[in-house]
């Protein structure tokens, strides 16, 4: 017996392209127009369900807002009657710097300052329209061959925080509650501090450190004295 394809908004869903601890994303094709897509599909966990689908949402807000070559976009986003949230995103070829870094070890610093001036490029259009992204890291940096020019996607805007009503008027993150990636958290995230636009320059200048240096500059594994060595800025050199 053939089983049919799982479809979400007229999109059929095919293989799975990554997963995490609570979303799935699926390759999809639209059937109307079979268009090719990536489907985020975010399964909320029992413990914070609330929490995860707001930041799913923000996350779809924020990539249907800014509309930039190196931010990800973001096409519709919706619920299905099960409760997951889904978003529709632009569908890349390629992989993340992350995934470059694991093969590699490093990059030339030319090539890793070209990748830097495009993530910072995708980071000040977020900013631009009150947006903060606060987990850039390797991960979170895709790499796309167009025509052998290398172009940068910033990916996976499940902490962004956004207020749309005004950009120079925001609400960032609330004291006293970490968010981010262990080894490229900023001092103040380690702090539970208030998070600022400083705060993805600051993880755009550990995931550069990466990728010339070949390792994170603080420690990977959330402990308490690799928190500490953050809150402390006490970075190697």
């Amino acid at each position: 017996m053939i089983r049919a394809r799982r479809t979400i908004a007229g999109i059929e869903l095919g293989r799975i392209l990554g997963a995490g601890a609570s979303a799935v994303v699926y390759a999809g094709r639209v059937r109307a127009t079979r268009q090719r897509v990536a489907v985020k599909v975010v399964r909320p966990r029992p413990d914070h369900p609330a929490d995860q689908i707001e930041r799913a949402l923000q996350e779809a807000r924020v990539g249907w807002t800014v509309r930039h070559p190196n931010v990800v976009r973001v096409f519709e986003w919706g619920t299905t009657p099960e409760g997951e949230v889904y978003l529709v995103l632009e569908r890349l070829e390629g992989r993340t710097l992350g995934a470059l870094l694991a093969e590699l070890g490093t990059v030339p610093a030319p090539r890793a300052l070209a990748i830097g001036r495009q993530t910072a490029a995708g980071l000040a259009a977020l900013h631009a329209h009150g947006a903060l992204h606060r987990d850039v890291k390797p991960d979170n940096v895709f790499l796309v061959d167009e025509g052998g020019a290398e172009q940068v996607k910033l990916l996976d805007m499940g902490l962004v925080q956004l207020r749309l009503d005004h950009p120079h008027r925001m609400a960032w993150t609330a004291a006293g509650l970490s968010l981010g990636t262990p080894g490229y958290l900023a001092p103040e995230q380690a702090r539970g501090d208030v998070a600022t636009p400083a705060t993805d320059v600051h993880g755009l200048g550990a995931t550069l450190y990466h990728a010339i240096v070949g390792r994170a500059p603080y420690p990977t594994e959330a402990t308490y004295d690799g928190l500490r060595a953050v809150a402390l800025a006490t970075a190697p050199p």
